[in-house]
């Protein structure tokens, strides 16, 4: 089971649309652009089941691989890094 904690929020506006442009062409590429940014200092943060990530979110796009989810919302400034953890089942 994946659950996921929030890697890094980007607000540069440079960061932000060259993200933008590679995610039309190559997913994987757009998604290791972002994830350079993962330095692995926030895996005691909150864990969050998929269903939290997205709850309050309207019009939302995102990219999902095997390691990270990019989240952002269609009209507002921002993209949201998450990464996947695996957890035991209870």
């Amino acid at each position: 089971m994946y659950k996921y904690v929030e890697v890094v929020h980007f607000k540069d506006s440079e960061v932000i649309d060259y993200f933008m442009e590679l995610q039309k062409e190559d997913i994987d590429a757009a998604l290791l652009y972002l994830s350079q940014w993962d330095y692995g200092e926030n895996d005691t943060q909150k864990i969050l089941i998929r269903q939290e990530v997205f709850d309050g979110l309207l019009y939302v796009k995102c990219l999902e691989s095997n390691k990270y989810l990019a989240l952002w919302q269609i009209g507002i400034e921002g993209i949201t890094l998450y990464r996947k953890v695996t957890c035991k089942s209870a």
